[in-house]
């Protein structure tokens, strides 16, 4: 027979305090290792997460750079599509209108952006600073300051806006129904089953836009389009005509 251990009151509070502390280590891997599904807030993550406070002049600074990052990219993105939109579409071919439309909306597009990131920078400092959160890390700070900022800078139907603002929302659509399939909403394997019929809707929709309702649809989808579909030619009865046939465009 075993002998009996006593167990005193001060062992009793050693092995409780230990259990607490591993229990508090489980939870803190549990976290760490399941993503989080909620829709709103995590109280741990958002709003007690450790994070260092930017100060006045990492704030000054970070507003200043993303100016200039959003000034350098949107001339690396759009430089070469009005390069190459303007040598295939446009109807004067002097070097003088050229170079303007080009150099017009390369300089439209990257102030824009330009301005949309440090006006986004900007009001991200000045909601959290009256809301005095000690850091970035709150989705309300980028809600309201991307809403803001959009409707500023972006809210102006111009060409180049309208191109943008269909881009973003296009592919902000597809990354909801991600966040949708990540966070247990909608079924994966279900939706590459209506990604069918997704496609097939949006191509039978604009093959009869192209085709009964042109002018609904914008200039520049319209413009491939009739190269595509309306760009005919008689068939060709001898090797120059041949040629002819496979190197020119009526557009």
């Amino acid at each position: 027979m075993e002998p009996e251990v006593e167990i005193t009151q001060a062992d009793e509070s050693q092995y409780l305090a230990e259990s607490i502390s591993e229990r508090k280590s489980d939870i803190a891997h549990q976290d760490e290792a399941i993503p989080d599904k909620s829709m709103f807030l995590n109280w741990n993550k958002d709003i007690l997460r450790l994070a260092k406070t930017p100060t006045f002049q990492d704030d000054l600074w970070s507003i200043a750079r993303g100016f200039r990052n959003g000034c350098v990219y949107g001339i690396k993105i759009r430089f070469p599509h009005a390069l190459v939109m303007t040598l295939i579409f446009t109807n004067d071919r002097s070097i003088q209108n050229m170079s303007r439309t080009i150099f017009k909306k390369t300089k439209e597009h990257s102030l824009h952006l330009g301005h949309f990131v440090m006006m986004y920078k900007l009001l991200v400092v000045v909601v959290r600073r009256i809301l005095r959160y000690p850091h970035n890390h709150f989705p309300i700070i980028h809600l309201l300051a991307g809403g803001i900022g959009g409707g500023i800078v972006w809210g102006k139907r111009t060409a180049i806006n309208h191109q943008i603002n269909l881009y973003v929302f296009s592919r902000i659509f597809m990354g909801l129904v991600r966040s949708g399939v990540e966070r247990g909403y909608f079924d994966g394997t279900a939706w590459k089953k209506w990604y069918l019929f997704f496609a097939s809707l949006t191509w039978a929709i604009v093959m009869y836009l192209f085709e009964f309702e042109e002018h609904n649809l914008s200039r520049s989808l319209a413009a491939s389009m009739r190269y595509l579909y309306h760009n005919e030619m008689k068939k060709p009865g001898d090797v120059k005509q041949i040629w002819q046939w496979l190197s020119t465009s009526s557009v």
